[in-house]
């Protein structure tokens, strides 16, 4: 469902109208991130817990900006690719529990401050994540389960304009959480995961 939500925003930023364009952060972009995040799974109904989840993520983002006066307000779309993961020993300690986020994507509203060449905002929305969850025995036998896990996300940032570029920069943090979900691995783990991602990133107005 979410990756229909994406191209619908995407459709709709392409026939938006740049008439709208008020501020130097005014009108439709597209760019390019880079970050790195953890996180905590919790397997609530079990007495093992995969946590520290890190990694990298990079990905790619459309948006538009409109504004009144100082304040900035638009709507932003994301996707990245990477891996989140960890793995620790499972309740039974000759198992092996382990955990992956590969696909992260957000549909988000955001609104700010601009001040000359600066705006900082916040951001807040709906997240979704590919998540793979798997128990191993002593033997080497896998039992993996993949859930498209959905929830919120929220976060804040600053983004800036290179005096010379038509590259606007971006410092930004997000905090994600999603909920429970069921894996049925070798037995079922119901499990609470949320993260925390810290990202930079580059955009262009289209």
């Amino acid at each position: 469902m979410w990756k229909f939500g994406i191209a619908a925003l995407g459709f709709g930023l392409l026939s938006a109208s740049s008439l709208y364009a008020q501020s130097t952060f005014d009108g439709r972009y597209w760019g390019l991130t880079l970050g790195s995040g953890n996180g905590d799974m919790t397997h609530i109904n079990r007495t093992a817990g995969v946590d520290n989840i890190n990694g990298a993520v990079v990905g790619g983002l459309i948006g538009w900006n409109g504004s009144k006066g100082r304040i900035v307000y638009g709507v932003e779309g994301d996707l990245s690719l990477g891996r989140l993961d960890a793995s620790q020993p499972c309740g039974n300690p000759t198992w092996t529990c382990k955990a992956e986020i590969s696909a992260l994507a957000t549909l988000r509203g955001r609104v700010g401050v601009e001040s000359g060449r600066t705006l900082l905002y916040l951001t807040g929305g709906v997240a979704a994540a590919r998540m793979e969850f798997s128990t191993t025995n002593s033997a080497g036998t896998a039992f993996p389960d993949t859930n498209t896990a959905t929830g919120w996300v929220a976060g804040l940032g600053i983004e800036g304009k290179w005096r010379s570029s038509p590259w606007n920069y971006r410092v930004e943090y997000m905090h994600t959480d999603f909920g429970k979900e069921t894996y049925q691995a070798d037995i079922d783990y119901i499990s609470e995961f949320n993260s925390d991602i810290v990202r930079i990133g580059l955009s262009k107005r289209f």
